[in-house]
């Protein structure tokens, strides 16, 4: 009895041992499996989290509650191949993105219309805008972003025509005789209106006006240096089929706010600029431009030269 019992004791005490090393050993084991796993899992950056937001839709800009409308204006502002580009574009294009202000959508449609929901809508911007005393009170100022040389265009003769059919104009009041092609709600329509001319023949675009002198429709054209000569390039014409009849005016384009924007705004967009100035950054963007037109204009001498005694401004 005392033999099996001591048999018993000894079976009883190796078993023990084996369950206690068994255990051990799991417990070892458990323990480098979350070392080797677990805690290398709670780190690892690529697992997205599972809170149904997706990271793209959290980068995602939100809409902005501007809004900025130009026109056809070339240089300044036109389309090109799709895209809208110019010395002016691409100016406003920078401050938006030194702003974080990407988000902001720029349109393309009629001046009358940009110009109009520019006065009446809060939060929307317009560009390139000329600074006349007629709207100063208009709108908030940001500029200037460029300079422009008014003219009077007349289409020019063959030299047996010139004689008897030439258009000369050595006063502006002497071209209240002529009928001016002039876009509504333009700075030129402006100007012109305010010196008592009711001779203005009216279209929705500078291009339509070009279009209108070259086409006979009316005797004079109203425009800037740069633009007339840009417009002819978009028209596929020969540069020398308008001449400048008469000097009106240099003026400075803006960019210009609903008169309700935050000051704040305003002061941030003139900061921005004058840095662009200050860095070279705008002299690049105008320089790029003026080497595509023809005409060398960017010295205001080699503008001032040009019927110099007529000038009005």
């Amino acid at each position: 009895m005392k033999k099996k019992l001591r048999i018993l004791l000894t079976a009883s005490l190796f078993l023990s041992f084996f369950l206690i090393n068994s255990i051990h050993a799991d417990t070892l084991n458990t323990n480098l499996n979350k070392t080797e796993y677990g805690e290398q899992k709670s780190v690892k950056p690529a697992l997205a989290p599972t809170t149904g937001a997706l990271p793209l839709e959290i980068e995602k800009p939100k809409p902005s509650k501007y809004t900025i409308m130009t026109e056809n204006f070339p240089p300044f502002n036109y389309m090109e191949k799709g895209k809208l580009v110019g010395i002016s574009t691409e100016i406003v294009q920078e401050i938006l993105k030194r702003l974080n202000m990407e988000n902001v959508p720029i349109k393309a449609m009629d001046w009358d219309k940009a110009y109009q929901a520019t006065l009446e809508e809060p939060n929307t911007i317009i560009y390139s805008l000329t600074r006349i005393r007629l709207r100063e009170s208009n709108f908030k100022w940001v500029g200037p972003i460029a300079t422009e040389y008014w003219f009077l265009y007349s289409k020019k003769l063959p030299i047996s025509e010139e004689k008897n059919d030439k258009i000369t104009v050595n006063k502006l009041q002497e071209a209240k005789k002529y009928s001016i092609g002039v876009q509504d709600q333009g700075a030129n329509y402006l100007y012109l209106k305010s010196k008592g001319f009711d001779n203005l023949v009216l279209s929705v675009s500078n291009k339509e006006s070009a279009e209108n002198l070259i086409n006979g429709k009316v005797q004079l054209w109203a425009e800037s240096e740069l633009v007339a000569a840009s417009l002819l390039l978009q028209l596929n014409e020969k540069p020398d089929i308008l001449q400048k009849t008469f000097k009106l005016r240099k003026q400075n384009l803006y960019i210009g706010f609903n008169i309700n924007t935050p000051d704040a705004l305003v002061k941030k967009f003139q900061e921005t600029l004058d840095q662009m100035k200050n860095d070279g950054t705008y002299d690049e963007i105008i320089n790029k431009y003026y080497n595509k037109i023809y005409v060398d204009t960017v010295k205001e001498s080699s503008i001032d030269d040009v019927h110099s005694k007529n000038s009005s401004s």
